[in-house]
């Protein structure tokens, strides 16, 4: 398999080994950096034996799924691909009548052979085609006199074997060349079951009712040069004769209803070259009625096409149980820290920061990610190995070949690095979540103390989240989508909000630091966050996000809903007010990325119509009911009626959309099997 969504399974391999390796580079820093805190997490892997083994069934779950699916992806992949290569061999291109554009009757669609020796003179030590091959085929029913068995369609391919070398020549079971001359005849596999022939039978070939005898010369394996033009299980007749010999029983010596062409190379080396063999023949065969056709290459990428869609299909039913096992593993984590709290009430009390308890939940955390990765990779190699069993045992021939178990480090290592990454992003923002208490609160076992929000469910505090959202990384989306898809004459506008955009995320850093709070809580003497200078391209902003932050940090104003309005608009009215705001007061994140999720459906909606890609319409349709849920979930408007009303209303469109009920509104709009993943990733949120 080499695609996946569109994407190039290499490219993923070396994005998810490339964060996996930041992830494992992260903790090796932490626990340099603060081994006692991270020797603390991790003590707590074997002090319960059997929640380990529980946490880690859990944590499991994802990486089975990409096994099972990646696995399943390479065996399709494979089986279907080397079918197809042992099908072919070296046949790479088909020239045949174009009756498209030259509409003809049967008899008329056909290849003069002096137009075939024509391609040979002006091919002749062409680097890239290595030979042509002019072909008759027939049908005809077949008895075999010994047997008296008979088969009431075989297919007869009718060439010079002489000519077929560079194809690989005809060869029989032991692969043992064959030439054929007069009336023989080399049957393959499948014809000498059914009439149980053996070498040397007389076969009679049935021509318009009239019996023509031809001796079997050999038994050859089930593949073009020997009458077989499809892969599968099921039964595929046929033979090969000679070119004169059937030519002469049709009464037709010079033409040929199609040719077949082999690029310089081998069986799968040849394919290298079918788009320049490919290009050289449509011009060659320009303003003749002839059409050619990649066969090889063609058949290739529908068996590439087939791996990728079987394998999203296994990837889309598996989001279901990934996001269950997601939820699954916050909540434990979230149980865990509960557990703990008193502990870490006075972890804190005795000096320890929030990003120590964060520190020592990742590592243990990290713990149970590396061992229910490992495990899940064993354990989706077996579901594997069994799903093919049971496909192969009761669908083989529905599915049309049986399916050979296959599966590669690739696969294996993408799964595997899925399944860390996965984890470990939930991992981290449950520990964030877990690290957030009151000390006192925490040491006593007590509830968190409510903190009441002033602006909750007010306009000023929607504003003011949205502010925020863009602020801290909202305007890099929209803008870099911006650029992407508008018109130029609006580049400087989203180049201004880009170069903006990226100090945002350092302001919201530093207005949470030390260096960036009021007066009277900041402790002097501290220094700046260094991490951010290991991001050389982004330093420059990083330096102007602190002289931001120097020159706000000890004012508060007092701002309007007007003035906050205008920091969303101006970027730069915006980092200033972010930088000097209350630190404290609670922001609503959702409702602010919500408008940011809006402002990227409108432009979804732009790229949709003008690409005409369903994918992007259905996305910034469900961005926009995601926008409508968090703004109602903010402003308290029923919540429970609210969020059942809009999922019931997106699980709606997406039910009667895809069936083109509203192309009369929408107009033709293209969609690929994407539209399963991003359907599945829907049915989810809208599911929890």
């Amino acid at each position: 398999m080499d695609e996946i969504f569109g994407l190039s399974m290499n490219t993923l391999a070396v994005i998810v080994v490339v964060i996996t390796a930041i992830i494992f580079a992260l903790l090796a820093w932490v626990a340099l950096r603060n081994p006692v805190m991270f020797k603390t997490g991790l003590r707590n892997i074997p002090r319960r034996r059997a929640q380990t083994a529980l946490i880690i069934f859990g944590l499991m779950l994802a990486t089975v799924i990409m096994t099972a699916a990646f696995g399943t992806g390479d065996t399709v992949s494979t089986t279907v691909s080397d079918d197809i290569y042992e099908l072919i061999g070296e046949t790479d291109m088909l020239i045949t009548w174009d009756e498209e554009a030259n509409p003809r009757p049967e008899n008329e669609r056909v290849i003069p052979l002096e137009d075939v020796a024509a391609l040979e003179d002006r091919f002749a030590g062409d680097p890239d085609i290595e030979g042509f091959l002019p072909l008759l085929v027939e049908t005809f029913p077949v008895v075999n006199t010994a047997t008296r068995l008979n088969e009431s369609s075989a297919t007869v391919i009718a060439y010079d074997t002489a000519r077929a070398e560079p194809f690989g020549s005809l060869r029989d079971l032991d692969g043992n060349v064959v030439s054929l001359t007069g009336n023989q005849i080399v049957i393959n596999e499948d014809l000498a079951g059914e009439l149980d022939a053996e070498v040397g039978h007389t076969l009679l070939l049935y021509l318009q009712g009239f019996p023509v005898e031809v001796e079997v010369a050999a038994i050859g394996p089930n593949t073009f040069l020997s009458g077989t033009f499809d892969i599968g299980v099921t039964e595929i007749p046929g033979g090969a004769v000679a070119f004169d010999f059937l030519a002469g029983l049709l009464g037709r010596h010079d033409i040929a209803y199609a040719v077949v062409v082999t690029n310089a190379g081998g069986v799968r080396d040849g394919l290298d070259r079918s788009d320049v063999v490919e290009a050289k023949l449509r011009d060659a065969l320009e303003g003749t009625p002839y059409k050619v056709d990649p066969l090889k290459k063609d058949a290739i990428e529908m068996a590439t096409f087939f791996s990728s869609a079987f394998t999203a299909v296994f990837l889309i039913f598996g989001l279901f149980s990934i996001a269950a096992g997601i939820l699954l593993i916050f909540l434990i984590f979230i149980m865990l820290a509960a557990e703990r709290k008193p502990e870490m009430g006075m972890a804190r009390a005795v000096g320890a920061k929030r990003r120590h308890l964060v520190e020592s939940f990742l590592a243990e955390g990290m713990g149970y990610d590396l061992g229910a990765a490992i495990v899940g990779l064993v354990a989706g190699v077996f579901v594997t190995f069994g799903m093919v069993g049971l496909i192969n045992s009761f669908a083989a021939e529905g599915f049309g070949l049986e399916l050979r178990t296959t599966l590669t480090p690739r696969s294996l290592v993408i799964a595997f690095c899925l399944g860390v990454i996965s984890t470990f992003i939930v991992i981290f923002f449950a520990a964030v979540r877990a690290s957030r208490l009151n000390i006192v609160a925490a040491i006593r076992d007590l509830p968190e103390p409510i903190v009441t929000n002033p602006e909750a469910a007010t306009w000023r505090g929607y504003a003011r989240a949205v502010l925020n959202a863009a602020v801290g990384g909202g305007a890099i989306a929209v803008s870099v989508f911006a650029l992407y898809r508008l018109p130029g004459d609006f580049a400087p506008l989203f180049v201004i909000a880009l170069l903006f955009g990226l100090v945002g995320p350092y302001v919201r850093v530093l207005r949470r630091h030390n260096f960036g709070a009021p007066r009277h809580e900041r402790i002097e003497g501290g220094g700046i966050p260094l991490w951010p200078f290991w991001l050389v391209p982004l330093i420059p902003f990083y330096l102007v996000a602190l002289l931001i932050a120097r020159i706000m940090r000890d004012r508060n104003p007092r701002v309007s809903l007007g003035l906050i309005v205008l920091g969303i608009l101006l970027p730069p009215i915006g980092l200033l007010l972010v930088a000097s705001q209350d630190r404290d007061r609670p922001i609503a994140w959702g409702a602010g990325f919500g408008v940011v999720g809006l402002a990227l459906a409108a432009l979804f909606m732009e790229w949709a119509f003008s690409s005409e890609s369903y994918f992007f319409f259905a996305g910034g349709v469900s961005l926009a009911f995601g926008w409508a849920a968090f703004t109602l979930r903010y402003f308290h408007a029923q919540e429970r009626i609210s969020f059942t009303v809009l999922a019931g209303l997106l699980l709606a469109f997406w039910y009667v959309a895809p069936a083109g009920t509203l192309d009369f509104i929408i107009g033709d709009l293209e969609g690929g099997p994407e539209l399963f993943f991003l359907s599945g990733i829907v049915m989810v949120a809208c599911g929890t």
